[in-house]
Formats: C-alpha cells, sequence, structure tokens
C-alpha cells in the first residue's frame, strides 16, 4: 500500500487516509475516467460518494498489480 501510495502521489493524487495500513481512499474528480479504465483494464477497485476511489491491498497484490493501478490513475490524468 505504500509503494502505490507513493506512485499515486507522485502523478497528483492524494489519499484521504493519512495512516493506513492496507487500504487506500483517493479522492478524485477523475472518478468516472478512472472506473471506465479500471473496468477496461479488469481491475476493481471500491467507488464511494464524493469521489473517493478506494483500493483495498493484500498478499495476494502482486507488485505488477501495483503498476498496473498506477498506469490507470496515470491515464485518467493525463500522465504518461
Amino acid at each position: 500500500a505504500a509503494l502505490l501510495n507513493a506512485l499515486l502521489e507522485k502523478i497528483g493524487y492524494n489519499q484521504e487516509n493519512k495512516l493506513f495500513f492496507d487500504t487506500l481512499r483517493i479522492k478524485t474528480d477523475k472518478k468516472e475516467k478512472i472506473r471506465e479504465l479500471a473496468l477496461n483494464n479488469g481491475v476493481n477497485f471500491y467507488y464511494e460518494g464524493d469521489g473517493i476511489i478506494g483500493i483495498s491491498i493484500n498478499e495476494t497484490t502482486t507488485t505488477e498489480d501495483i503498476y498496473e493501478i498506477e498506469k490507470i490513475f496515470a491515464e485518467a490524468a493525463g500522465v504518461q
């Protein structure tokens, strides 16, 4: 979760919970674009109200999964 948090912060996203263990809560105005990209890539997030996207990381999450999530968020932000 710490790696994903650092990667998302680097491309301009901030999470709502500053203390975390395995779940990030990202607030964004790009929620619908991220949802579309995630579904197209077979990735499932939790979509809360107010533009919050929840991402849970566990022991089955690979480094490749983390970079796939980063890629989705980067594309939604227009970052290559």
